[in-house]
């Protein structure tokens, strides 16, 4: 066998002939798994984390293959066939096997990295320290960024059984709005489906999963609006004015007129058979309909002490 550098997955830097452990071809099973363990470290130092304190499980089935390989040991054809049939071989992604082959200091410093930006961008999904650093570990291990780190980490957090967390936190919320603008209330269920990436009632959810099913409601329900909904807009942009006028009228904050929690709103909409309210219908709307309170309202109040007083003096009480 020719003395040259010897893995299946590029990672050993040892000659075969130096990666032999008894020359003599009698094996080392009387050796101690501490003492294999170190010569194996020595000889194959990027399999060296598979025997890491947290490795994980990452390795279990090659960890098993080396400690058999050094004890027999295996020559190199008899190790890559053996090699080739681990979980490890066939499973472990390509970044994977890069983080795995760096020193224990370079790992920990990609999980400290990655643990930071976990924190800073979801770091209210999580109950404990200890559940977002694993987290980290298996997002820096896996080499995940952008919506796959998010669809992890949710998902993560979901599958150990904290579903009622991810529903919380401020990116959850961002999802409801998104969806609301179009009178779409979702469930909970369905939120953790879309950060996590994971299936509803069968279906893979997303964010445009939910958009759709929010405007397709939005035009069963208004359906004289379609052609606005299709064009981008969404209720709350077509109610956007109804809103400015009515906080106008009745003296109310913007953020009190909610045409999803308050059905009295969504009458402007109109229907199918009267079209959408014209805002001048919508005025006269707000201050005749007693459902809205524009007599309690200061201007109602004035107006009202304005007739008592034309009134009085018509009938010559007051000059």
């Amino acid at each position: 066998m020719s003395d040259v550098t010897y893995d299946p997955t590029q990672q050993m830097t040892v000659p075969v002939s130096q990666a032999r452990v008894n020359t003599s071809g009698k094996t080392n099973i009387q050796k101690s798994e501490a003492a294999l363990i170190e010569q194996i470290k020595r000889l194959f130092p990027n399999f060296a984390f598979v025997f890491d304190e947290g490795a994980g499980g990452f390795g279990n089935d090659l960890r098993d293959l080396l400690l058999r390989a050094v004890r027999e040991n295996y020559d190199k054809d008899r190790f890559d066939l053996e090699y080739a049939q681990t979980v490890y071989a066939k499973e472990t992604s390509d970044a994977a096997k890069l983080f795995d082959k760096q020193s224990k200091a370079e790992r920990d410093s990609d999980v400290e990295t990655k643990l930071a930006d976990i924190l800073k961008e979801y770091g209210d999904a999580f109950t404990s320290p200890g559940q977002a650093r694993q987290i980290a570990l298996q997002a820096a291990r896996l080499g995940l960024t952008g919506n796959r780190l998010k669809n992890f980490v949710y998902g993560s957090v979901v599958k150990a059984g904290a579903p009622q967390q991810v529903s919380k936190t401020v990116e959850a919320d961002r999802v409801r709005n998104l969806v609301r603008e179009y009178g779409y209330q979702p469930t909970d269920d369905e939120i953790n489906a879309v950060l996590s990436g994971t299936t509803y009632k069968g279906q893979v959810y997303t964010e445009d999963v939910l958009m759709n099913k929010a405007k397709a409601a939005a035009k069963g329900t208004y359906a004289h609006l379609a052609p606005q909904i299709d064009a981008g807009l969404s209720l709350d942009d077509i109610f956007k004015n109804y809103r400015t006028y009515a906080s106008s009228i009745l003296e109310l904050d913007p953020n009190e007129i909610d045409f999803v929690k308050d059905p009295r709103w969504s009458r402007a909409f109109g229907d199918a058979k009267t079209g959408q309210m014209p805002l001048s219908d919508w005025v006269r709307e707000l201050k005749g309909n007693p459902d809205y309170g524009w007599q309690f309202t200061n201007a109602a109040k004035q107006k009202a002490t304005n007739l008592v007083m034309e009134m009085e003096k018509a009938f010559g009480f007051r000059r």
